[in-house]
């Protein structure tokens, strides 16, 4: 939630000052600027997904270990 309101900040900031200092593409800036702030919530959600996956593989593989740490299963009766 955080993080979507942080890049629901930023992009607000990027669009006012677009069109602050751009007077050219104050109505493109004003067209589009809708569409990307609905876009927030499922691209912050994909990122965040995806850098969830990167930190579990970067788990999963500490887990594991390398061949040479692993050592052989015995039964021993």
């Amino acid at each position: 939630m955080r993080t979507m309101v942080a890049v629901g900040a930023a992009l607000v900031a990027i669009l006012a000052i677009a069109y602050a200092v751009f007077p050219s593409v104050r109505a493109f800036v004003l067209g589009i600027g809708p569409y990307l702030l609905i876009l927030v919530c499922p691209l912050s959600m994909w990122l965040m997904m995806k850098g969830m996956q990167g930190q579990d593989d970067q788990r999963r593989s500490t887990r594991e270990g390398t061949p040479e740490q692993k050592q052989p299963f015995r039964i021993e009766k």
